[in-house]
């Protein structure tokens, strides 16, 4: 056993995916429901989450991404960029002015390797 990391607010943090990165990075998705998860804000219900971390553990960022209903990230791959995308659903009406066709709609983020948000699709 090398470390351990326990990191979250006052509500659920969920991961599950994990990828390394090309420095060995170790970056992590889920959701979270925590208004207070690393001075990040949420939009409402579950918000996609994915955090950053040195191969020796140390937190880098965290990043909460959602609108009014639930975003969870099931999948998360990175590129050969170092950029990150999940994969997961959405129920908002209002992430990232994209249109929610009804229920649960698949939902694609991609962010850059510090985190940035960079696009978002809904199908």
């Amino acid at each position: 056993h090398q470390w351990t990391v326990l990191r979250g607010g006052s509500g659920d943090e969920i991961a599950y995916a994990l990828e390394v990165d090309s420095s060995d990075a170790i970056i992590v998705g889920g959701y979270s429901t925590s208004t207070d998860l690393d001075s990040q804000s949420n939009a409402g219900g579950n918000d996609v989450m994915v955090m950053k971390f040195s191969s020796a553990g140390a937190h880098q960022w965290t990043v909460l991404r959602g609108g009014s209903g639930d975003e969870i990230a099931y999948a998360l791959e990175v590129d050969s960029s170092d950029a990150i995308i999940v994969g997961g659903y959405s129920t908002s009406t209002d992430l990232d002015s994209q249109s929610n066709a009804g229920g649960n709609d698949v939902m694609v983020m991609k962010f850059s390797s510090a985190g940035a948000h960079q696009w978002t699709v809904l199908r």
